[in-house]
């Protein structure tokens, strides 16, 4: 079938965005061997959707707990596509670490972009990839940062656990301050700060929570972890930034 130059660039841009064969037949009202013929041209290979089974494991809880804490959404009108965004700083191997998860997850290769401004991002664009969150997390997707949540607290313990994780190494820090060990979570989700703590709880973790009240920003919750809880956290929780101090041996 002959496409008209317009209908083909609109066909070529919707491909190259991960809208789905089904999705651009209903759009654009063309044959699905059709759209095959051009996609195959562009990508050698028929589109393979991401393939993973919910199990409310640790890994799940790692990959959800690393969206909440630095993810970002975004569906587009214009070309009906669905973006989902991992933002990381300039740290390669936490992004390669990070990229491989996903990827054996989801049993789908994902791509590491690296930006001007020396930071680290990987983008995925589908839907169902953009929907997977939502099955453990509440959230606005046009401000997460200060609205994401957990559904619910009834997750099995190993869920838990990657879900820290993820989120300790994203939106946390490890590090030292005055000499001092210090290892915190950061976010400007009220609900969210909340329910770390009471998660921490679980393993006996103590922590508090300190609020930074900035001009002009939303509000910073601070968890941090007291000291005498250290050794309890970092043998549990096992979170990568540990390992720059040698905390954590690898696992």
């Amino acid at each position: 079938m002959r496409l008209l130059f317009n209908t083909k660039q609109e066909l070529i841009t919707k491909l190259n965005n991960g809208i789905s064969i089904n999705q651009i037949s209903k759009e654009l009202s063309l044959a699905k061997s059709t759209i095959y013929y051009y996609y195959k041209k562009i990508n050698g290979q028929k589109y393979q959707p991401p393939r993973y089974e919910i199990l409310f494991s640790e890994q799940e809880g790692e990959i959800v707990g690393i969206f909440a804490g630095d993810g970002s959404q975004y569906y587009s009108k214009k070309d009906g596509s669905y973006r989902t965004k991992i933002h990381f700083g300039n740290v390669p191997l936490y992004a390669n670490y990070v990229k491989n998860l996903y990827e054996f997850y989801f049993n789908k290769k994902v791509n590491i972009n690296f930006s001007k401004r020396n930071q680290f991002t990987i983008k995925m664009s589908n839907k169902e990839m953009f929907d997977f969150y939502k099955i453990y997390l509440d959230y606005n997707s046009n401000h997460k940062h200060d609205t994401v949540k957990l559904k619910t607290f009834d997750l099995p313990p190993k869920f838990i656990i990657g879900f820290l994780r993820g989120l300790l190494d994203t939106d946390g820090c490890i590090c030292l301050s005055k000499h001092q060990l210090r290892i915190i979570y950061t976010t400007t989700s009220k609900e969210l700060a909340n329910q770390i703590k009471k998660l921490l709880q679980n393993w006996d973790i103590d922590s508090n929570i300190q609020i930074n009240l900035r001009k002009g920003y939303k509000a910073l919750y601070i968890i941090q972890i007291r000291s005498k809880s250290f050794d309890t956290f970092l043998k549990i929780i096992k979170p990568f930034k540990a390992k720059k101090f040698g905390l954590v041996a690898q696992w």
